[in-house]
């Protein structure tokens, strides 16, 4: 299982525990790995959205670190009602990429259960006619 960071809907870090709960929304540290990477190269990508918006709406020019905050102010008030699922928040990849390995995996020990068991299942009915035949008294013409 991949390591996760769980956050509640209102944005705050909170352990395994509160997961059995209340409503979490589960992060992969692989996410938070890759968007790492991506940034390392700079953060302008990110920063495009609040600038381009306050110089439309505002008629102003913001520096990188305005930018930074007003995005922070905005992500920092939780998860917007319109985009909570908690169907699905909660779940993460690798979570159902194991259960479909352990389907496969039970699948096919079903299978080599079935394979061995079946002769077995035969054997015991041969074994079962022969002790019922022996058992039985034969017709006499007395």
């Amino acid at each position: 299982m991949a390591n996760e960071v769980r956050y509640t809907y209102n944005g705050k870090e909170v352990g395994t525990l509160r997961k059995l709960v209340s409503d979490v929304v589960i992060v992969e540290e692989q996410w938070i790995n890759a968007a790492n990477k991506y940034f390392a190269k700079g953060y302008g990508p990110m920063l495009k959205f609040p600038k381009a918006l306050i110089r439309q709406e505002c008629g102003e020019e913001l520096t990188d670190a305005q930018a930074w905050v007003l995005l922070h102010h905005l992500t920092n008030s939780g998860v917007p009602l319109a985009l909570r699922d908690t169907e699905e928040d909660e779940k993460s990849r690798p979570a159902k990429v194991a259960g479909a390995v352990a389907g496969v995996a039970l699948g096919t020990l079903d299978s080599a259960v079935n394979t061995v068991t079946a002769p077995a299942v035969k054997v015991k009915g041969v074994f079962s006619k022969k002790a019922s035949e022996s058992t039985e008294t034969p017709d006499s013409d007395e």
